[in-house]
């Protein structure tokens, strides 16, 4: 759908300060802020990027520098321990817990006209101040459904708490845009988040160019010593608990019992990986992007993507555009 960023005061384009904790950790939150990041500039506008030094320095300017477009990274951050990945440094998610001096002035010199939340932690609550105080209009996006991922890292107890932590952020915010009517009657239903503010859909979309059937290759699977006749089964995401790599894992042992012939291919990086990578019957692939990571979609067979918390789920849609059958949990992505 249209962008929902307004202009900048007077019909000038608009100057748009988005703050997202991890940039640099190449994930669907990520790649959703960069396409919205792309539009803006593709229209006039200015973009201000505020982050943590979560990631790879290498991804700040990985679809290039633009003359409009400025990133600052928080000295005052801290790594979330339960997301802590030692073979994987670079995935590693830290939160923000405040802007420094440093970071106001840069905010100042960019001069935004509207601010876009897109996590709600303890920097957010410095960035909703900074807009408040030079009455500007705040906007956030939903991403992530962090509390219940609370119960796959064994800290249900403090669901409650973040619960109300996040609400408190949410309350001064303008409109929350989520990406499906589903996640939406969630929100209201569930946590009573329209009495916090005005939830709207922003609803996504993938290039069909990009993620498409002609990019199915046969040498690709030659490549792997796959067959002809066997099907590949695919993963594609961060191997972290809340995607339920276990289930993927179970799958895949279940069908090498009964004598199946398949293969299963892992796409993604993460705590699992070690495990996903000894299965039967096995490749993983790492992290891809741009044309190897079409040819790896368009030349599986069958998307298994058992995760329950996602959003959206961008992996669903690349893997629809790219012509297969998926089969995922009920409640994913609506």
């Amino acid at each position: 759908g249209a962008s929902p960023i307004p202009a900048g005061g007077g019909g000038c384009p608009p100057r748009v300060l988005i703050y997202t904790t991890c940039y640099n950790v190449i994930d669907g939150v990520t790649l959703t802020i960069r396409k919205i990041e792309a539009e803006i500039l593709a229209q006039g506008g200015h973009v201000c990027i505020l982050t943590t030094r979560s990631g790879n320095a290498d991804n700040t300017h990985l679809d290039g520098t633009h003359p409009h477009r400025s990133v600052v990274f928080l000295d005052d951050a801290v790594l979330i321990p339960f997301l802590k990945d030692d073979n994987n440094p670079e995935c590693n998610y830290y939160i923000g817990l405040g802007l420094c001096a440093r970071d106001r002035r840069a905010l100042t010199e960019f001069g935004p006209t509207v601010c876009h939340i897109t996590v709600p932690d303890s920097a957010s609550l410095d960035v909703i101040k900074y807009a408040r105080d030079h009455r500007l209009p705040l906007m956030g996006t939903y991403h992530s459904n962090i509390v219940d991922y609370m119960d796959h890292y064994g800290l249900y107890w403090i669901k409650p708490l973040l619960s109300a932590f996040f609400k408190h952020n949410y309350n001064f915010l303008q409109t929350l845009y989520v990406p499906t009517p589903y996640i939406k009657n969630k929100l209201i239903t569930g946590d009573k988040l329209d009495r916090c503010t005005n939830i709207q859909i922003w609803g996504r979309g993938i290039d069909l160019e990009k993620f498409s059937p002609a990019h199915r290759s046969l040498s690709f699977r030659e490549k792997l010593g796959i067959r002809p006749d066997e099907v590949i089964i695919l993963f594609v995401g961060r191997l972290v608990v809340e995607k339920r790599p276990d289930i993927f894992a179970n799958v895949i042992r279940r069908l090498y019992q009964h004598g199946y012939s398949f293969r299963a291919l892992v796409v993604g990086a993460g705590p699992y990986e070690h495990d996903m990578a000894h299965l039967p019957h096995t490749t993983h692939l790492g992290w891809l992007a741009g044309h190897d990571l079409s040819v790896a979609y368009a030349s599986s067979d069958i998307f298994l993507f058992p995760g329950a918390l996602e959003t959206f789920g961008n992996v669903t849609l690349e893997a629809a555009g790219s012509g297969l059958p998926l089969v995922v949990e009920e409640g994913c992505s609506g």
